[in-house]
């Protein structure tokens, strides 16, 4: 009885090569998120909680795409159905904690746009990007037309 030989594209190396560099990639986006929103704290006395940081999707969905990834790599190299179906399972679930990270940031956008009426990093700024303080020596110039205009 023939045996039959498990068919598999020559990309799924590289694709599963791909999904482990972005879980990692995520992975540290979300380390550099964590850092970000800890010294947001400790510059402004205040916080604003993002629905990424709630979540932890960085961490948790960085885990599904390495996972991914490996099997992808597993599956070209040891060509067996079993691993194949576990393949297939593990992508569904990559592609679902994709979709999730794109609604949870559509929602972040939202939800950021309505309760934030100022930004908050302009708080801080001695003067707003863009303004020029104008400084009048004294009001004896302008009065007599040789006003001294210093932009600093």
């Amino acid at each position: 009885m023939p045996t039959r030989r498990l068919w598999i594209r020559e990309e799924t190396r590289l694709l599963g090569a791909i999904q482990i560099m972005t879980g990692l990639i995520v992975h540290f986006v979300g380390q550099l998120w964590t850092y970000l929103f800890t010294t947001q704290v400790i510059a402004f006395g205040k916080a604003y909680l993002p629905l990424v940081v709630i979540t932890r999707y960085a961490y948790w969905s960085s885990v599904c795409f390495l996972f991914s990834g490996v099997f992808a790599v597993l599956t070209e190299r040891m060509r067996s159905t079993f691993l194949m179906s576990y393949t297939m399972a593990v992508n569904i679930v990559s592609a679902c904690a994709a979709v999730i990270g794109l609604l949870i940031l559509s929602f972040e956008f939202i939800i950021y746009s309505l309760t934030t009426q100022a930004p908050i990093w302009p708080e801080r700024a001695q003067w707003p990007i863009g303004y020029t303080k104008l400084n009048i020596s004294d009001n004896k110039d302008v009065e007599n037309g040789n006003a001294n205009y210093q932009i600093m």
